[in-house]
């Protein structure tokens, strides 16, 4: 997101996770939670809460290397010392989603990007002892870049109004 920002196909984007360069403003936006989902047929969907080493019989899907989520989740399981096999490895969170209701494994995912889905109960997030994964939101646009009225308006809208979570 912060390559597309600078090169001029987005007037700014939210990214979560570390920047390249200095050639964005960078604003504070939120904190995110990093969850771990599955599909409510799972057998671990039952339990109100695992136990970290039950994760190492589960199959994982993992975002791609080099996303920001894939990144906390792997900084976060080596503090914990967890090492987990992934299946398989996906470029986005709708196909993570996806690939967990059809039952291909269990993924870390961000809250926000699975809020629908925990709603409708086509996900369940799984609580595992003593295992919290967060990472900042921010937004990012071009230092040197004129925003329309429009995008300092979104950009001031996203401030004020955060996405909601009714799940805190």
């Amino acid at each position: 997101m912060e390559e597309d920002v600078l090169r001029n196909e987005y007037d700014f984007g939210f990214v979560g996770g570390h920047l390249a360069g200095g050639d964005v403003k960078v604003i504070a936006w939120r904190t995110d939670e990093l969850i771990l989902i599955t599909a409510p047929d799972h057998a671990l969907a039952r339990r109100r809460q695992i136990n970290p080493k039950d994760l190492a019989k589960e199959s994982f899907i993992f975002r791609e290397g080099g996303s920001a989520t894939q990144a906390v989740v792997e900084s976060g399981l080596r503090e914990a010392r967890l090492q987990l096999e992934a299946v398989v490895e996906l470029g986005n969170p709708e196909a993570t989603k996806q690939a967990v209701r059809s039952g291909l494994g269990i993924a870390f995912i961000s809250k926000f990007a699975a809020e629908a889905e925990l709603s409708a109960k086509t996900l369940v997030e799984l609580k595992v002892k003593n295992l919290t994964f967060t990472r900042e939101l921010k937004i990012v646009h071009p230092k040197d870049k004129h925003l329309s009225r429009a995008a300092v308006e979104l950009i001031e809208l996203a401030k004020q109004h955060p996405p909601v979570n009714r799940h805190n």
